[in-house]
């Protein structure tokens, strides 16, 4: 969990920076309406799984650094 990461790296005394969460951040919109997009105008017949699973999975990983390197006072 990245709340816990970096619960653990605060109280250790370990340095927070908002760069990650900063250059992540931008990368969550199109993870929501790429896969749509795909989705929708393929020619061929798609298995749902095969478009959005991808796309979630890159999401949790996003969410998940970006919360473990989030500087709570910016």
């Amino acid at each position: 969990d990245g709340l816990v990461q970096r619960d653990l790296r605060r109280f250790g005394g370990g340095i927070e920076s908002g760069f990650i969460y900063h250059h992540l951040k931008p990368l969550l919109k199109p993870l929501f309406w790429l896969p749509f997009l795909i989705y929708l105008t393929c020619p061929v017949s798609l298995h749902p799984s095969a478009v959005f699973v991808p796309p979630a999975i890159v999401f949790a990983l996003i969410v998940a650094k970006t919360a473990s390197r989030f500087k709570k006072y910016l």
